[in-house]
């Protein structure tokens, strides 16, 4: 063999993570190597870390070729399972701790034949250092034997399953509460149909009678005849919930008398002065009066509709104005539609402070949320949108398929400046699934509200429908779209990158942007191009902005990793002791330190804090921020550039702090866009609670 590492412990682990990484290219199975001669030349140079140096080469194979499938005869070896020897142990644990979860556990042996064991954590994603498992009479260690007895190591594993299970409990309570609420509504609706029909029949036959209207038919059809009639003139036909006589207010002459009336003023509105069908404002309104009260008393209130309101009021006051129905044209309309646009465009000046855009906004919402079939009365809405707001809000012309990402919630890499035609169905279909409960109960004349259990599941049902066609549109967009396109969608779509956009534009905390400032940042954010800028950089190369990101003679990155460095202090200050930034680390005194760590006697970290992973114990950061559209990136997920950022971190200083400070470090990995690596979530979620 030409070397011999010790899988066990972390150094050997540390000096066979190096090893590997450093003859990736020789160590991965050779063009037609067959799998059992690759197992001797990898067993023959690791030893007992070939299982280990295997685990690791398909670590690194998934990360340098993301979407390609592990070779088979590298995903059939033994990488990571236990001997059989170790099973044989495992299984005598069991026998002495029948509670023991025999998934959360690995023991190992070491070349003196003494045994260990790791628990995993979930906390940490991975197992804890081994430790040993018996003393020298062969009986379990008091630790080891405590922590197995308490069931500690697995607590967070049974409070996850604990949430799991508590969800799907929910989720399967919600659907049945919804389908029997469906069931009861389709029962009352039926109910209430038979209870009509079975009240109309008695007077049906002489009500018929008196027009001179046939009667030999079965009353089942005379009824559907006459329904189906009336239907069409969309009149319920139903007696009074308070009859004061035998017959049944709805009469077939009542209605004859509504539909006479109504014709005289539909006549009126038709014809010009000095027509004999023509009525004066005021003839008109009484008419119109005396016509509403007649359909109040041959109908009920559930039929009264928004526009016997207008034909009532509006109209009349039309008519004193211009004197006939014909002078309305869509001058009117047209006006307001450019004062509409004025005002969007005012709304971009002054920084973008106006915030016009917002108010219109709402206001069009309400009409989606209430009429239907309006996406064609919406186009001229949406062209002053696209071709006008947007515009001179970002200083840019967008393509159909930038208006469509700009049109997605902020949180999937658009603006939220949402496409009225687009939005019109789902903002109707979500308000009358909301509202469902309200229109029962008023359909039923109740005075009780409904209940709030069920209208918050379906304003959640709702909420989680709308979503999903979101995501749809946003993956439909990325299956569409240039591959810069993609990836700023993707990087605008990453936790943190837009709260700049939906935070308060306070002053007195830097969070207000003046207008060239709003414009750079949006462009930024899409991989616009930004104009008025040099044609070479001080460097001598040529001066764009992925290269304005990575340029070291520009001053720009030591600026933005000291103000997130600072950030962070700052952060840390609030929930931990001893905070300092740029401490010097203590000298290296004949410790031996992993391949690749910094030996250097002057090697700083960014930040150190005393008691935020354990009581007392130090910690230290270190600050890292990357510009994923560099060139050395394009073919990279954002996953694998986190990852091989934390690990160069990692292998810098993670041995020299455990080793000589005795504390912990954590790398805090950061994007140009303002995305956040997974370490950084890690410590956030630890943070949190205790601000």
């Amino acid at each position: 063999m030409d070397i011999d590492f010790d899988p066990t412990t972390e150094e050997g682990r540390e000096d066979l993570n190096t090893t590997v990484d450093e003859d990736y290219d020789s160590l991965i199975p050779n063009d037609g190597e067959g799998r059992e001669s690759w197992n001797e030349r990898i067993s023959n140079r690791f030893g007992r870390g070939a299982s280990y140096v295997s685990r690791r080469l398909i670590d690194l194979w998934k990360t340098r070729n993301p979407g390609r499938v592990v070779p088979e005869y590298m995903e059939l070896q033994n990488m990571g399972g236990s001997s059989s020897t170790d099973t044989l142990r495992v299984d005598l644990l069991l026998s002495k701790y029948p509670d023991l979860d025999e998934n959360l556990v690995q023991i190992s042996t070491d070349e003196r034949g003494k045994q260990f064991i790791s628990f995993y954590s979930v906390r940490k994603g991975g197992w804890t250092r081994p430790e040993r498992l018996y003393n020298e009479d062969k009986t379990v260690r008091k630790s080891v034997d405590a922590k197995i007895r308490s069931g500690k190591y697995k607590q967070i594993q049974i409070q996850l399953d604990e949430l799991d299970a508590t969800a799907n409990t929910l989720r399967e309570e919600e659907e049945r509460n919804t389908e029997q609420m469906r069931k009861n509504n389709e029962e009352r609706s039926e109910k209430t149909n038979q209870e009509r029909l079975r009240a109309i029949d008695p007077q049906l036959v002489e009500e018929c009678r008196k027009f001179h209207l046939r009667s030999t038919g079965t009353k089942d059809f005379l009824r559907a005849t006459l329904k189906d009639h009336l239907d069409r003139n969309n009149i319920v036909f139903e007696p009074s919930s308070t009859p004061t006589c035998e017959k049944t207010v709805l009469s077939i002459s009542e209605l004859t008398q509504v539909w006479k009336s109504l014709m005289v003023l539909t006549d009126a509105l038709g014809a010009n002065p000095g027509d004999e069908a023509y009525l004066r404002a005021d003839a008109f309104q009484e008419k119109a009066r005396q016509w509403g009260t007649k359909f109040r008393k041959a109908t009920f209130d559930e039929d009264v509709i928004p526009y016997i309101h207008v034909l009532v009021y509006h109209v009349p006051q039309f008519l004193e104005i211009h004197g006939t129905i014909h002078q309305f044209n869509c001058q009117t309309v047209e006006k307001k539609n450019h004062m509409q646009n004025k005002t969007f465009h005012r709304g971009s000046q002054k920084g973008g402070k106006n915030s016009n855009y917002t108010v219109q906004k709402h206001r069009y919402t309400y009409f989606l949320r209430t009429l239907p079939d309006i996406q064609d009365l919406l186009e001229p809405l949406e062209n002053a949108i696209s071709n006008v707001l947007i515009p001179a809000i970002t200083d840019h012309r967008c393509s159909p398929l930038e208006r469509d990402v700009l049109a997605l919630p902020v949180h999937l890499g658009g603006l939220s400046m949402t496409n009225p035609c687009l939005e019109a169905d789902i903002e109707l279909s979500s308000s009358v699934k909301a509202t469902a409960p309200l229109v029962q109960q008023i359909v039923v004349q109740s005075h009780q509200l409904p209940d709030d259990s069920v209208v918050k599941s379906l304003q959640q049902a709702v909420k989680s429908e709308r979503a999903g066609v979101l995501k749809e549109r946003a993956d439909g967009i990325r299956d569409e779209a240039q591959r810069n396109i993609h990836c700023a969608l993707d990087l605008a779509a990453e936790k943190g990158s837009s709260v700049w956009l939906t935070v308060l534009p306070l002053r007195e905390m830097g969070y207000n942007l003046n207008k060239g400032g709003f414009r750079d940042a949006i462009k930024l954010r899409y991989d616009w191009p930004i104009n008025d800028i040099p044609t070479t950089c001080v460097c001598g190369d040529k001066f764009t902005v992925d290269h304005a990101m990575i340029c070291k003679r520009r001053g720009f990155i030591s600026q933005r990793h000291n103000e997130l460095r600072d950030l962070e202090a700052d952060l840390l200050d609030m929930v931990c002791n001893d905070v300092k930034i740029e401490p010097v680390l203590q000298d290296i005194t004949g410790e031996q330190l992993g391949r690749g760590s910094n030996t250097a006697p002057d090697a700083r970290l960014d930040i150190h804090a005393r008691g935020f992973w354990e009581p007392q114990r130090a910690a230290f950061f270190d600050v890292r921020v990357c510009h994923p559209n560099a060139g050395s990136y394009r073919d990279l997920e954002l996953h694998p550039i986190y990852c091989n950022h934390e690990n160069e971190k990692k292998r810098l200083y993670s041995r020299r702090v455990l080793e000589v400070e005795q504390g912990t470090f954590m790398p805090l990995v950061f994007t140009s866009t303002g995305g956040i690596g997974t370490k950084n979530v890690c410590v956030f979620t630890v943070a949190s609670p205790s601000c």
